[in-house]
């Protein structure tokens, strides 16, 4: 038997290292929430009444956050499929400008972002204490990602042929958009939609900054009760929003790994 070349035994060291640095406190989060006193620790006993403390206390803070996320969604869906076929279509200096735009709210800090929204609509009380203020902050920092996703696998497909293709079936824009172009487009789509609804439920900064007493969504929460309740409280909140965020992610790899495997079928065709 072939002993391990020392390049590996340290490659191996430093990705336990590395694996144990990031699981060790969601581990150490989870137990917290899970246990009768968190500092007795697992031998207080388990329980699930942080749990239920929480759903008692932040279920509509669940549900608004949810809400949001899926209005998101569908407003980054109604703009962003349209913004990135118009990017593929038409490839130019003014159209990669737009891009570039386009990502500025991914790039400025969020608590900019936030301060620039505040004080174009600050004066619109209603619509400033409503979860519709919180949404146009999160549609401009969702925006960029769905439009990249799309955009990404639009570009690689031929769509002047493809449309040609369908034109000459007698098929208009709209049966060609939706007939054929999305349906094409549908693994970008999927991406995009996944990546939206877990940014929008994690966001933190931007929501910091817009929401009120009585929008709070489910990271702003996470804050509160961790600043002003038992630390039991704060950790079984964690454990609900990576009840949330973990699935969303795991079907995100679920939808990378689907594509990429598709593309190799389709290339080994």
């Amino acid at each position: 038997m072939s002993v391990p070349a020392p390049r590996f035994l340290a490659q191996l060291l430093l990705t336990v290292v590395v694996c144990a640095f990031m699981v060790v406190p969601v581990v150490l989060s989870v137990l917290a929430g899970l246990s009768q006193n968190f500092f007795v620790g697992v031998r207080s006993g388990l329980t699930l009444r942080w749990v239920g403390e929480v759903w008692a206390l932040y279920a509509e803070t669940i549900f608004l956050s949810l809400g949001i996320a899926l209005a998101c969604l569908a407003v980054t869906l109604v703009l962003g499929v349209p913004m990135a076929y118009v990017l593929a279509r038409r490839p130019s200096r003014w159209t990669r400008l737009f891009e570039e735009l386009l990502v500025l709210p991914v790039a400025v800090p969020g608590f900019a972002t936030a301060l620039a929204l505040i004080l174009l609509y600050g004066e619109w009380r209603g619509f400033r204490a409503s979860p519709a203020f919180i949404l146009v902050g999160h549609v401009l920092f969702t925006l960029p990602f769905m439009v990249r996703s799309v955009l990404a696998v639009m570009a690689a497909m031929d769509l002047a042929t493809l449309e040609e293709a369908a034109a000459s079936l007698g098929a208009g824009f709209a049966q060609r958009f939706f007939g054929v172009i999305v349906p094409n487009a549908r693994y970008g789509i999927l991406a995009g939609a996944l990546m939206v609804v877990t940014l929008s439920v994690g966001e933190f900064n931007i929501t910091w900054m817009l929401h009120t007493p009585l929008t709070k969504t489910i990271p702003v929460g996470l804050a509160d009760s961790y600043a002003s309740m038992r630390l039991e409280i704060g950790s079984a909140y964690t454990i609900v929003f990576f009840l949330m965020i973990i699935p969303l992610l795991v079907a995100m790899q679920w939808l990378s790994r689907e594509r990429g495997v598709r593309g190799a079928g389709g290339d080994g065709a």
